[in-house]
């Protein structure tokens, strides 16, 4: 059942931002194709609208927690030559990967995104906020980890030339400690997709505050060297959506709300407009 909340009025700009965000035609059709979504083009983009959201619940955020908790964690590449470095020393090791990656003009495609470009931009950024060990780690094998996460959401920028950000998940496994990596991909004006950064949240621990790290059952071998900061390093706690806040006219197959629900939602707007 709908939650009853009056639509956002403000629905054209909203749109507009929604398929400059979202990718507009082309991701929409390749939804379309893979079987992710029943909708119309002008439905998929208005369940993307915050106003929607705001009135049905956040079916998107429910749906990647899903579709998370469905999937089995990537096991993150750990080189010996990075076990018993210092921070500065692993981040020398990312920044020698991303250098590579960014020269080599390294494409890496994605089901849902399409094709993901890695330039000096999003190279950079990585490199001047990248504290975390496990963001290193990822980072420095983006090749393999970026193909394997899932689309959560995407919202609109008014930076110069950027369409949107677009917020990437995947479940990964470290030394037998489990997190969930937040990778975000800028969208350019050009229609090109770019790597942008990673972050690593612990992924549902209680925690704390001022606690750090979790124990984890550790997976490496007897007497392997640790990763510096691996246990250690605090790690905000993934935020979870409460079920009960959206609603239940949700298409089973493809985690969407319905087009009946969506035409509600479009009926009522129309009222408002009156």
């Amino acid at each position: 059942m709908l939650n009853g909340m009056t639509p956002d009025a403000s629905e054209p700009k909203a749109k507009a931002d929604t398929v400059r965000a979202y990718g507009g035609p082309p991701a929409y059709e390749r939804a379309k194709t893979t079987g992710k979504t029943k909708l119309t083009y002008e439905q998929w983009v208005t369940v993307r609208t915050p106003g929607f959201k705001r009135w049905f619940g956040d079916w998107e955020g429910l749906r990647a927690q899903r579709r998370l908790d469905a999937m089995e964690s990537a096991r993150v590449h750990v080189p010996q030559a990075w076990r018993g470095l210092s921070e500065e020393a692993m981040r020398a090791k990312m920044v020698e990967a991303l250098d590579a990656m960014v020269k080599k003009k390294t494409v890496i495609p994605h089901a849902e995104l399409g094709d993901v470009l890695v330039g000096r931009r999003g190279a950079k950024k990585t490199e001047s906020t990248s504290k975390d060990p496990v963001d290193m780690l990822i980072a420095a094998d983006l090749e393999a980890a970026l193909p394997k996460s899932i689309l959560a959401s995407a919202r609109p920028s008014n930076e110069q030339g950027v369409n949107g950000y677009s917020k990437l998940l995947l479940p990964v496994c470290v030394d037998g400690m489990e997190f969930v990596a937040i990778l975000t991909v800028r969208g350019q004006k050009d229609g090109h997709w770019y790597y942008n950064t990673v972050t690593v949240l612990d992924a549902g621990q209680e925690k704390r505050p001022g606690s750090y790290g979790s124990p984890g059952a550790l997976s490496r071998p007897l007497g392997e060297t640790p990763i510096t900061g691996l246990a250690t390093f605090y790690r905000y706690r993934l935020i979870r959506v409460n079920p009960a806040t959206v609603s239940k006219a949700i298409d089973p197959t493809t985690g969407e709300p319905l087009a009946d629900a969506v035409m509600a939602y479009t009926a009522r707007l129309s009222k408002t407009a009156l």
